[in-house]
């Protein structure tokens, strides 16, 4: 019992590590180290999930396997399917700060509370429904308005700023809540929980109870932050286990209750590592082969037409000479007024981005964007001025927004091509 004591420490260790790491992002160290902020956000196994899911499709798909971020995302499936949900139980800092605010409840003499069986069964199927919502929002790009609403960003947003009042409020409720129910948002509304219940559901270890050993003390039941009644299982094959082992760490009796396992899961799970590898493996390098392949063809197809069109015996400088000469030249040449798409000025849009209110002015001239400018946002200001110039050298570069969005900063770089799309939608004749 004492090894699953140590283990219950670990979330108090990690807290304060989180905390004083979103403290530090609001400054500029980070980046005067060479790190990225949103590297650093993406070691949050779950953001590191939803950066894959939103580059899918995308240029960054092809190489974002390869990244640390997305390792840890998994590394933490792996580690769910094995365990249960540990990001749960031992790393989320908003699962700890509930666990925090109930045992200050406790100190202020607040009885602690525990909704009768059939409502909690009940609303414990509410946070699924959030999940289907939140899948939603990631196939139409839009995350960032689920989480402007959620309380564990507004809880991270308290940190380094950018908390917005509908965050603000439901973070109020959810606080207020914990001081009387053990982890309310857990148990009830978080959708990130939602989906490591669901990769977890048949976890290779599981915790079970020996009716021989056990003295029916209901401690486990009393000590289970989710409301199970351990007590009456021999196997815990409940969905919504964290998996934080407490029912363990708090039973009285040596090997009443433990983690046990079947040899062929573990066998059939190690084969699924194996082949996993080596899946991503040849998916990497088959893209890169692809992209190399592409980009060969496409500088044969150039030099080709210029040989035929220009007569042989040009090298490869001379003809890349003509070819920026002719895109010169095309890029000069006067448009029809008939067939301009865009009218020509200065527009503006306000959008939201990894935060709400950016505003995005855009300047056009013969169909062709010559400026953009973000002049009000609400992001960090270190980890915007990372982000701005690429997006927008981008956008110039190819008259459109039509472009990826620079890997690991998918919402401020949404939010710059979506506040681009908004004044060219005002310019359209």
């Amino acid at each position: 019992m004492k090894k699953y004591k140590l283990l219950s420490h670990t979330p108090w260790i990690i807290f304060p590590i989180s905390i004083i790491i979103l403290l530090i992002m609001k400054t500029n160290i980070f980046f005067k180290l060479g790190i990225n902020f949103e590297y650093i956000h993406n070691l949050c196994s779950f953001a590191a999930i939803i950066s894959f899911l939103n580059n899918l499709g995308t240029e960054s798909a092809q190489t974002i396997i390869t990244k640390a971020p997305i390792i840890v995302g998994i590394v933490t499936l792996l580690l769910t399917i094995l365990f249960g949900p540990i990001f749960c139980s031992y790393i989320c800092p908003f699962g700890t700060f509930q666990k925090l605010i109930r045992k200050i409840g406790i100190k202020l003499g607040i009885k602690s509370r525990k909704l009768p069986n059939n409502i909690h069964k009940f609303l414990k199927l509410i946070k699924y429904i959030f999940l289907m919502f939140f899948i939603l929002l990631i196939s139409f790009k839009s995350v960032s308005l689920y989480m402007n609403l959620d309380p564990y960003h507004a809880f991270i947003r308290i940190f380094y700023g950018g908390i917005t009042l509908s965050g603000g409020i439901y973070l109020l409720i959810v606080t207020l809540l914990s001081l009387s129910y053990d982890r309310p948002f857990c148990n009830y509304l978080c959708p990130y929980g939602a989906f490591f219940n669901i990769v977890s559901f048949k976890r290779v270890f599981k915790i079970t109870r020996n009716p021989d050993i056990c003295i029916d003390c209901k401690i486990c039941d009393k000590s289970c932050p989710v409301n199970i009644n351990v007590s009456s299982l021999d196997t815990v094959d409940d969905v919504n286990c964290l998996g934080c082992n407490s029912c363990i760490s708090n039973c009285p009796k040596e090997n009443a209750i433990g983690l046990k396992t079947n040899f062929t899961k573990v066998a059939i799970f190690t084969a699924l590592i194996i082949i996993t590898f080596f899946s991503i493996t040849l998916f990497s390098n088959l893209s890169n082969i692809t992209t190399a392949n592409n980009n060969l063809e496409v500088e044969e197809q150039t030099m080709n037409s210029f040989g035929k069109h220009n007569g042989k015996g040009k090298n490869r400088k001379e003809i890349s000479d003509e070819t920026l000469n002719a895109e010169t030249t095309k890029i000069e040449e006067p448009i029809p007024s008939d067939s301009l798409i865009y009218n020509d000025g200065i527009y503006k849009a306000t959008v939201d981005a990894y935060r709400p209110n950016m505003v995005v002015q855009v300047e056009i001239l013969n169909n062709t964007i010559i400026d953009i400018e973000v002049l009000e946002h609400n992001e960090t200001k270190s980890y915007f001025e990372y982000v701005s110039p690429k997006i927008i050298e981008q956008i110039l570069s190819n008259n459109s927004t039509d472009v990826d969005t620079v890997s690991r900063a998918t919402y401020t770089s949404n939010g710059i091509k979506n506040g681009v799309d908004a004044c060219l939608e005002q310019a359209i004749k």
